[in-house]
C-alpha cells in the first residue's frame, strides 16, 4: 500500500512544481493571449495521446513502457533545464515543454493506476484508493508550497532539478509496486 501512495503523492509533486514551470514560461514567451488557444490544442493532443497509449499498452510489456516513459521524460526535463541555464532556449521548447507537461501527467497517471490495478485486489481497494487520493492531495499542496517558496529563491526554471527529484521518487516507488505478484496480465 505505502509504495502506491508514495508514487501518486511524488508524481503529483512534480507534476505540480513542472506546472508552474509550464504555465510560467509560456507566458513568458508568448503572453496570455494564445495561452487559450493552447489549451484547444492541448485537449486534442492529449486525446490522441490517450489513443496512442492503449494502443502501446496492448503490445508492449509495462515494465519496458515504465522504463521507456519515465527515463524519456526524465531526459527532456533535464535537457529542458541544460537549455536554459546555458541561455539557448528558443520559444519552440517552451511549446514543446507546455505540450509534454500536459501529457505526460496522463500517460504517467494511468501506468500507475493500471499498475496498482493489477498488484490489487479488489478487497484490497477499498482501502488503498482512499490512501491513494488522500496521498494525491497532499502532493498536490507540497508541489504548490514548494513552487511558491522556492520559485523566487531559485527562479522558476531552476525548480526543474526539484521536480526531477520528486519523479525520480516516483520511479523508484513505481519499481517497488513492480515487485508484488500481478495478478493479471502485464499487459491488459
Amino acid at each position: 500500500f505505502n509504495a502506491a501512495a508514495l508514487a501518486i503523492f511524488l508524481l503529483m509533486t512534480s507534476y505540480y512544481i513542472m506546472k508552474a514551470i509550464r504555465s510560467s514560461q509560456f507566458l513568458e514567451d508568448f503572453g496570455p493571449y494564445y495561452l487559450l488557444f493552447t489549451y484547444y490544442g492541448n485537449a486534442v493532443l492529449t486525446l490522441f495521446a490517450v489513443f496512442a497509449y492503449n494502443k502501446v499498452v496492448e503490445r508492449y510489456e509495462r515494465k519496458d513502457i515504465i522504463d521507456t516513459v519515465y527515463g524519456s521524460i526524465a531526459l527532456l526535463f533535464a535537457s529542458l533545464w541544460l537549455l536554459n541555464l546555458l541561455q539557448i532556449y528558443p520559444r519552440v521548447i517552451t511549446v514543446v515543454n507546455f505540450f509534454t507537461v500536459c501529457v505526460y501527467i496522463v500517460i504517467l497517471t494511468s501506468l500507475l493506476w493500471s499498475l496498482v490495478h493489477d498488484v490489487f485486489a479488489p478487497h484490497e481497494a477499498k482501502r488503498l484508493y482512499g490512501l491513494i487520493l488522500l496521498a494525491a492531495q497532499g502532493g498536490v499542496f507540497v508541489g504548490g508550497q514548494l513552487t511558491k517558496f522556492l520559485a523566487p529563491q531559485v527562479g522558476t526554471m531552476n525548480l526543474i532539478p526539484v521536480s526531477l527529484v520528486f519523479f525520480g521518487g516516483t520511479y523508484l516507488a513505481v519499481q517497488r509496486l513492480e515487485r508484488f505478484k500481478i495478478r493479471v496480465s502485464a499487459k491488459a
